[in-house]
């Protein structure tokens, strides 16, 4: 089941320790628009605003995830620049494709932030959960065997992405021997797995099924309840459901792609 309904407001109403995993992807900050939505995420253009917005989100599972459940956050970082200096340019050599891209993508206030750093997204997500009370068990390195190519000169490709894996307690569910442990899985926090590569009408940031799945495996146990607040596309709940989970989300965008899959929007 898919709520069309914002994410907060979607946690929110979820039963009291109800939840075995929140496993999401949210919108990265500033990266791209998906709508015209007032209350989408992302598109704060000072990264602290983001920042706390979305660990208040997040912090809103603490009543309906279980004292023995999770909250997994894939997240990524953003330069500290201006999307597409190539947002208005005829200039030769820089494709349409990327035109477009860049001018989806929201303006950024630098606000304190030193020209072309890092933001500090993932780390800055991490240090404002814990300090609304959430333990960071581990931080997932998403290692992509094919990571999109930069047009940056000056630095190195950006070949991996991050998953923050919160408990409420100090003892939660964590599958070692069942089906999708250690035995299958390994025991390392390094993943390597393979983007997930867009086809026409996808949704453009879709979640790899594999990495889904690995979660799911070893942080929900069979039967119990996965749910996305930002659904997106519903990889997370497709995949839950195939591995015999409970799903259920929202997302305030209706994607074609969940009908296709037939997961249900209401």
């Amino acid at each position: 089941m898919i709520a069309n309904k914002d994410a907060g407001e979607f946690l929110r109403e979820l039963a009291p320790a109800s939840v075995d995993l929140v496993l999401t992807s949210p919108p990265y900050w500033c990266q791209r628009t998906y709508g015209s939505d007032s209350r989408e995420l992302g598109t704060e253009p000072v990264v602290l605003d983001y920042i706390n917005r979305l660990a208040d989100i997040l912090h809103g599972a603490w009543s309906c995830v279980r004292p023995t459940g999770w909250v997994a956050v894939n997240i990524a970082d953003t330069y500290a620049n201006q999307p597409g200096q190539y947002r208005h340019s005829d200039k030769s050599g820089v494709s349409a494709s990327n035109r477009a891209k860049a001018g989806s993508a929201p303006m950024r206030s630098l606000a304190g932030l030193p020209l072309k750093t890092q933001a500090g997204v993932p780390e800055r997500l991490k240090i404002a959960m814990i300090d609304r009370g959430w333990r960071c068990r581990n931080t997932i390195i998403w290692h992509k065997t094919s990571p999109l190519p930069t047009t940056a000169t000056d630095r190195w490709n950006l070949s991996y992405e991050v998953v923050h894996v919160f408990a409420r307690s100090v003892k939660s569910h964590f599958s070692r021997t069942e089906h999708g442990g250690f035995a299958e899985y390994g025991t390392h926090d390094v993943w390597t797995v393979s983007p997930a590569r867009r086809q026409g009408g996808d949704h453009p940031a879709l979640m790899p099924e594999q990495l889904v799945a690995r979660l799911v495996d070893q942080l929900c146990p069979v039967g119990g309840l996965v749910v996305d607040p930002f659904a997106g596309s519903g990889t997370v709940l497709r995949v839950a459901r195939e591995r015999l989970r409970n799903a259920c989300g929202a997302d305030i965008y209706d994607w074609e792609e969940r009908r296709a899959g037939n997961l249900q929007t209401v």
